[in-house]
């Protein structure tokens, strides 16, 4: 299922899908990371609190 994903969606469903990285990253609701996710592409102003999220979820 993960073979069709760019890197960028590959990394928001590995953080736990749209939902839980909004939670992470304090958006109040969930569409903003759902058009990274349509679009395939995280901005690069966000990868920072994204990155940080992964270290959130691996701790």
């Amino acid at each position: 299922m993960l073979d069709n994903l760019t890197e960028h969606q590959r990394i928001i469903k590995r953080l736990g899908g749209i939902r839980k990285l909004s939670r992470l990253l304090g958006h109040r609701n969930a569409s903003t990371v759902q058009g990274w996710f349509q679009r395939g592409q995280i901005p690069a102003a966000q990868m920072e609190k994204v990155l940080s999220a992964v270290s959130q979820v691996a701790a």
